[in-house]
């Protein structure tokens, strides 16, 4: 008996650094117009996949807001620097929605035409490194960017002016190395 405690304790100090996260979760994220919604979670890890399915079920027309879905990860010192990527109804047109990576100094385009309403769901990974690097893949359509020193406090989804959705959504965190 003492034998396989001893072997348990063992065995789980020998564990990879990276935290074994099997939960899925979901997000119906529905905004009327002229407003906005969102769902965060903490985290304290030095680097981040999110993975999960984006589905838009419908755009809807504000005079002053974008319908727009977006996935960010907030830190640095002030806790408020964002970086990520966002989907926009860039001219209001309600048939796709414009892809762009948010990163230091600004945004990178990276997609024009990769969602449209009613469309099947569209695969999602936005992956930050332990040496900050950001990289995004939305559909198919990849771009990515250097963040330099970034420590992530938490991951947000959101979306404003329509109403999507986020499915199977995972958060794979991992320790510097």
């Amino acid at each position: 008996m003492i034998a396989k405690i001893l072997l348990a304790v063992i065995a789980s100090s020998a564990l990879p650094v990276a935290q074994a996260d099997d939960r899925t979760f979901d997000f119906d994220c529905d905004a009327p117009e002229g407003h906005f919604t969102s769902w965060s979670a903490s985290t304290t890890a030095a680097a981040l996949t999110i993975t999960g399915d984006l589905r838009i079920h419908e755009l809807r027309l504000d005079k002053k807001w974008y319908a727009l879905l977006s996935v960010m990860i907030y830190g640095g010192a002030d806790g408020k620097t964002k970086f990520g990527f966002r989907a926009y109804d860039i001219d209001q047109t309600q048939k796709k929605l414009h892809l762009d990576l948010l990163k230091p100094g600004g945004h990178i385009d990276f997609g024009n035409d990769a969602l449209k309403p009613g469309k099947k769901s569209v695969p999602f990974k936005l992956e930050l490194s332990a040496t900050g690097t950001l990289s995004v893949d939305v559909g198919g359509a990849q771009q990515s960017a250097e963040l330099g020193v970034f420590k992530p406090r938490s991951v947000d989804f959101g979306c404003s002016t329509g109403d999507f959705s986020f499915d199977d959504i995972r958060i794979a965190e991992r320790a510097a190395p």
